[in-house]
């Protein structure tokens, strides 16, 4: 039997089909026939869906002004994105150069992204910390669709499923605290379940908590 292929991975909660967690990246989604979530929390849970696997709003914890490195743990961002940056002086929407899980360069264009080379856009200081969010072709965010899960007492309003026609190039999910948000929720309260169409194996999907 075929399986899915191996996809990135971050260093959370990757125990199963079943992951307590705030958000869900499935990076290949030829595989997925559907994605059950279900709010285990005791307050109600924005249910955000992106159709980019990609994260959003990823924390900057340091820059090198010299070489270029921008650190951001498990950013999850690719080669070539188009990233925005917020609170790092001399950023501000660049193409990112993925170096590994935590490191990124950031350029002026794709085709220099791509290329790999040293780095054209530095940042101004050693040490500043932002964020940085995934910016499309038109330049605005990925547009989601987003759903209200109640509580866990009012089953099953408390759950959402998703067909994986709307996201054939995969999906990035993840619980806010109020609607049209970007606040994730302070618990690991949503239960991910893919389920494939080998059968509800773990597959290509990675989990945060």
């Amino acid at each position: 039997m075929m399986t899915p292929a191996a996809v990135r991975s971050f260093p959370a909660d990757e125990g199963g089909p079943l992951a307590d967690a705030k958000e869900c990246l499935i990076d290949h989604n030829l595989w997925l026939e559907s994605l059950t979530v279900e709010n285990k929390g005791a307050t109600a849970v924005y249910l955000q869906v992106f159709n980019v696997p990609r994260k959003l709003a990823v924390a900057v914890t340091d820059t090198n002004n010299t070489g270029g490195d921008l650190i951001a743990a498990s950013h999850g961002f690719l080669t070539g994105d188009r990233v925005t940056f917020s609170g790092i002086a001399g950023l501000t929407t660049h193409f990112v150069n993925r170096q590994d899980a935590d490191l990124l360069y950031a350029y002026s264009t794709r085709a220099l992204a791509l290329a790999g080379d040293v780095p054209d856009v530095l940042p101004t200081n050693n040490g500043d910390p932002g964020t940085m969010t995934l910016a499309s072709d038109a330049a605005t965010a990925p547009t989601y669709e987003e759903y209200v899960m109640l509580d866990t007492t009012n089953a099953p309003a408390n759950q959402t499923s998703l067909t994986n026609i709307r996201f054939s190039r995969g999906l990035y999910a993840r619980g806010v605290t109020a609607a049209r948000g970007s606040t994730r929720i302070a618990s690991a309260d949503l239960i991910f379940t893919p389920r494939y169409l080998s059968g509800p194996i773990a597959g290509p999907t990675s989990y945060e908590d």
